[in-house]
C-alpha cells in the first residue's frame, strides 16, 4: 500500500497524466527517436522498439536534457499504449547497433541507465514482459545484480 501511495505523489508531482501531451517531450521524440507502433508477438502481445544507436547520450547529458522526464514520458507512452491494445505486458526490442560502449557509459552519463532502471522498477514494475537488447555487447549480472560487460565485441 505504501508504494501505491509513493507512486499516487510520483505521479501528481511529475504531472504524468499530462506528460502525453507535453510539448518539450515531442520535441526529444526528434532528438532521441523511438518506434512506437504497435507490433504484436505471436500471442497478440504489444512490442515496441527503441534504437539507441540514434540517441546521442552523452551530448544530451551535457547539455542538461532533461532524460528523467523523457524516459518517464517514453515508458507511460508505451504502457498507455499497451494498456489501449487490451494488455498489461509489452515486450521491447532495444537495437545496440553501433552503440559507442566508450562513448555513452561515461560517467556523467551513468545518471541516465540509473534512471532509466530505476524509474522502470519503481512506477512499472513488471509491465516488460520480455525487454530484448540486439546487436549488444555481452552482459551479464554479476553476484550484487549489476551489469558488467564481458568484452567490447559484438555478438
Amino acid at each position: 500500500m505504501f508504494l501505491l501511495f509513493k507512486d499516487m505523489i510520483w505521479r501528481k508531482e511529475g504531472k504524468m497524466d499530462e506528460i502525453l501531451e507535453d510539448k518539450e517531450m515531442l520535441a526529444y521524440l526528434k532528438l532521441y527517436p523511438s518506434q512506437f507502433g504497435v507490433a504484436r508477438d505471436k500471442k497478440g502481445q504489444s512490442a515496441y522498439q527503441a534504437a539507441f544507436r540514434e540517441w546521442d547520450i552523452r551530448k544530451g547529458v551535457l547539455k542538461g536534457h532533461d532524460f528523467r522526464r523523457f524516459l518517464a514520458y517514453s515508458l507511460e507512452r508505451m504502457y498507455a499504449m499497451t494498456l489501449k491494445e487490451g494488455h498489461s505486458h509489452f515486450l521491447l526490442f532495444v537495437d545496440m547497433n553501433q552503440y559507442n560502449l566508450r562513448q555513452h557509459a561515461c560517467v556523467a552519463c551513468l545518471s541516465f541507465y540509473v534512471d532509466l532502471i530505476t524509474q522502470y522498477e519503481k512506477h512499472y514494475p513488471n509491465t516488460g514482459e520480455h525487454i530484448f537488447l540486439i546487436n549488444s555487447n555481452k552482459i551479464k549480472l554479476n553476484r550484487t545484480n549489476t551489469l558488467e560487460f564481458e568484452n567490447l565485441e559484438k555478438i
